[in-house]
């Protein structure tokens, strides 16, 4: 964050420190499971051709029996408690208040104007 003129920065009514200045924003991201059932003709699919041609397709039915859970973690669309109130404050200046929404961004760059008091 940057401003003109320089200023105190509170984020959520917290004060963080004074512009220029850097701060990590942390936020929840939701995540989905998904799992799908490993039968032995898919975790290995050569022997298990070779065993149904070996036995005359009596492997085949067997097969279908569920060996193990594959379980996997995927990053989802979702986010929590994402939402940030960002004011910043300087002596004889209007102070400046935004509302921040992060959505899985790396960087985000405010550089708001103060104006002058009347």
């Amino acid at each position: 964050m940057e401003s003109v003129p320089p200023g105190k920065i509170l984020i959520d009514g917290s004060e963080k420190g004074q512009t220029p200045f850097t701060v990590p924003l942390e936020y929840e991201r939701e995540v989905q499971r998904k799992s799908r059932k490993v039968s032995y003709w898919i975790s290995q699919p050569e022997l298990a051709f070779g065993l149904t041609l070996l036995s005359l397709g009596l492997y085949l039915p067997f097969s279908a029996i569920p060996v193990d859970v594959e379980s996997t973690q995927e990053p989802g669309p979702n986010f929590r408690s994402n939402q940030f109130v960002v004011k910043i404050e300087s002596g004889r200046h209007i102070p400046w208040e935004g509302t921040v929404v992060c959505t899985g961004q790396n960087r985000m760059v405010l550089n708001p104007v103060l104006s002058p008091r009347e």
